[in-house]
């Protein structure tokens, strides 16, 4: 088991992520943005992280022109996913009530999390089991960072329509 520390570079840079173990740099996540494809470099390669689809979308990792992996939602609340990587399937899943910690299973059977360090930190901890590559470890971690985000972005829609609606 390896794990993978990663963090935004800067407050001001939240869709850039550094991947690192043992303190030294191992790649980089750029998340995309609206019109700009997201990307995951990793020692020189780099990898392109996608999702297709709009209302049940599902998610692809390809380099060297091919499809290295991919993620479907296995829940209705999207934060489920089954994930396949060569003939390997695995489910990346919400592990607590604040979605704050993923956990990875193979056969039932748990063999990794991803879980952000502390309530009040964007630094987060992949602990992932080494005989996946790399590419594929920094696309689980791509995934949970998307949902994080989206959930982010969920609860601030919710906490403004809140407060509309107790100020009319």
């Amino acid at each position: 088991m390896s794990l993978i520390e990663f963090a935004p570079r800067s407050l001001f840079a939240a869709r850039y992520y550094t991947l690192k173990r043992d303190g030294v740099e191992i790649g980089r996540i750029d998340c995309g943005g609206i019109r700009q494809p997201a990307s995951i470099v990793i020692g020189g390669a780099t990898f392109s992280p996608a999702r297709d689809g709009v209302l049940r979308a599902t998610y692809h990792l390809d380099g060297n022109g091919a499809r290295l992996a991919t993620a479907a939602p296995a829940g209705a609340a999207r934060r489920r996913f089954t994930v396949e990587a060569g003939a390997r399937t695995w489910t990346l899943a919400v592990a607590s009530w604040s979605g704050r910690r993923f956990t990875l299973t193979e056969n039932g059977a748990a063999v990794g999390a991803i879980a952000r360090s502390g309530f009040f930190t964007a630094k987060s901890t992949a602990e992932l089991p080494d005989d996946l590559p790399l590419e594929v470890q920094a696309f689980l971690i791509w995934l949970v960072i998307i949902t994080w985000r989206r959930q982010a972005a969920t609860n601030a829609v919710i906490s403004g329509a809140v407060a509309f609606q107790s100020t009319s």
